[in-house]
This record gives structure tokens, C-alpha cells and sequence, in this order.
């Protein structure tokens, strides 16, 4: 059975991605039959063993427990703030007679260890109007933005700052 296993790369997080795509399929389907959980299960299995690939390796993830969830919490809010904070500079920008806009590419070097981290900073970079990460390339940043104010606050980010804090905690 192991070598099965091993050959498949069946491990703890391929069953749980295999049930949590399992459960979804039910919950979507609305009714619990045989051949609808029949299907659900053949579909999760073949979902699951063509991402396996994809599945964090171990030492890769920023932990999720509940011991965390506060910092992730956290984290989700202050980019909501620097989202709607954003919003309303570009906004600003465009509302006015001039429309007064610089557009600039800044490359920065980060602090951030962990693949993860940087990709959630490069996506927190992108959601975030005016901005537009367009290269990460090991720990630098290659970032577009719409004005030189912007391009002066990126390297400054307080959200790469709390991502590097939430990577010393683990």
C-alpha cells in the first residue's frame, strides 16, 4: 500500500482536498443519492490527483491554524483599507480638470523568505487600484504604478510589513 501511495502521492493534504472537494459537490448538488456522490467522488478524485503537483510542499505554507487566523484576519482588513484608500486616490485623480498622472515601473528589492509570501504580496500589489505587479523575480519586485507618489509608497507597503511579521511567527 505504500508504494500505491507514494506512487499516487497520497498524502494527509490530497484526502482532505479530496472530502472538501467531495463535500462541495454534495452541498452543490443538493441531495445526498448514490449516483450523484458516485459522480461527486469521481469528479474530487480526478480534481485531486491532477493538482497534486500544485499542493504546497511541507515547510512551503504559512501556517492557517486557528492560532494564526487572527494575523490572516488582520491582514485581510488592512488590505481592505489600502484598497479603499486606493480607490479613492485614483478616483480623485480622475475626477479632476487635469488629470495628473505619471505612470512609473519601480523595481524593489523584499524582505519576504517564503514563496507564498511573495505571492501574496504580488497579488495584494495587483488588487489594489493603481498598482500592478508585473515581475517577481526571486526577491525582487518589478511594480507599475500610476503615479510617482505611488511608485515612492510601494516600497514602503505596510501590508509587505505585516506579511514579513507573520513569517517570523512560524
Amino acid at each position: 500500500m505504500n508504494r500505491v501511495a507514494e506512487k499516487l502521492k497520497l498524502n494527509n493534504l490530497s484526502i482532505k482536498t479530496f472530502f472538501l472537494l467531495w463535500a462541495f459537490w454534495v452541498i452543490l448538488a443538493g441531495r445526498l443519492e448514490w449516483q450523484s456522490a458516485s459522480v461527486g467522488a469521481l469528479v474530487a478524485f480526478g480534481v485531486t490527483l491532477l493538482n497534486l503537483d500544485l499542493a504546497l510542499k511541507r515547510g512551503e505554507a504559512m501556517p492557517f491554524g486557528l492560532g494564526k487566523l487572527l494575523g490572516w484576519v488582520r491582514y485581510a482588513g488592512r488590505l481592505l483599507v489600502e484598497v479603499l484608500r486606493a480607490n479613492w486616490q485614483v478616483a480623485m485623480i480622475l475626477l479632476r480638470r487635469k488629470v495628473d498622472i505619471s505612470p512609473c515601473l519601480v523595481r524593489y528589492k523584499t524582505g519576504l523568505k517564503t514563496d507564498l509570501a511573495k505571492v501574496i504580496l504580488a497579488t495584494s500589489i495587483t488588487l489594489t487600484p493603481g498598482t500592478l505587479t508585473v515581475e517577481v523575480e526571486g526577491d525582487r519586485f518589478l511594480v507599475h504604478t500610476l503615479t510617482e507618489e505611488g511608485a515612492r509608497e510601494v516600497a514602503r507597503w505596510v501590508l509587505e510589513e505585516k506579511l514579513v511579521e507573520m513569517e517570523r511567527e512560524v
